[in-house]
């Protein structure tokens, strides 16, 4: 909050158990409650601003009588498609290029011998798989096949992931603290091919793109 310049309060909901009184499953998720209490509005996932700011407008404007004025920021939303949010942990994992995992202990992966497919995920060396989340060993690796402009990972720990993209460095990306950390920003929206390189301990949750 400090870093952001976030002054006002903002919950804390370390023990999910806001999450779990919604049996919410998904991140991002949008609420949004009246005066009374009562819940008016949800969407999940990224996107849908403009809709869930006229929502905001017409529940302030309930008892004043007239709406605020709309922001006029436009919507950045990406409209082409894309690569969906992928999670790593083996509880919400998707679209896995390999047959099996190792679950809470780790293990070596090794890496398919075939191309990926759209969209698919697969990891390299040394892993702990857990529920919500994947712990890198030694020559721990991943390589994701996505269709996007930008790349975004969420990661903890401390240490560094190398970034790749069509074989080519573009950086690497210091992980200082657990947070959203983009790994790559690109011209147009096409398919490529994904290669991250985590230096040991480094913790990795989920990707969203953009």
């Amino acid at each position: 909050m400090k870093r952001l310049g976030i002054t006002y309060p903002v919950a804390l909901d370390n023990d999910y158990a806001t999450w779990n009184a919604f049996q919410n499953q998904y991140w991002p998720a949008k609420y949004l409650i009246d005066r009374s209490g009562h819940l008016r509005y949800y969407h999940f996932g990224e996107g849908s601003y403009d809709t869930t700011e006229a929502r905001i407008r017409t529940l302030l404007g309930e008892n004043a009588g007239m709406l605020p004025v709309a922001n006029e920021l436009a919507d950045p939303t990406p409209t082409e498609q894309m690569t969906p949010e992928s999670y790593l942990g083996y509880q919400r994992l998707e679209r896995f290029a390999q047959k099996t995992i190792t679950p809470d202990r780790f293990a070596t992966y090794h890496r398919p011998s075939s191309d990926l497919q759209q969209d698919e995920l697969a990891y390299g060396g040394r892993w702990k798989v857990q529920g919500q989340r994947i712990v890198a060993g030694p020559d721990a690796q991943l390589r994701l096949r996505f269709r996007a402009r930008s790349v975004h990972l969420v990661l903890g720990g401390h240490g560094s992931v190398a970034v790749l993209v069509d074989g080519k460095p573009v950086g690497v990306v210091p992980v200082r603290g657990s947070r959203l950390y983009t790994l790559a920003k690109l011209p147009t929206t096409q398919s490529r091919l994904l290669e991250l390189q985590f230096s040991r301990g480094v913790e990795a949750y989920a990707f969203t793109f953009g």
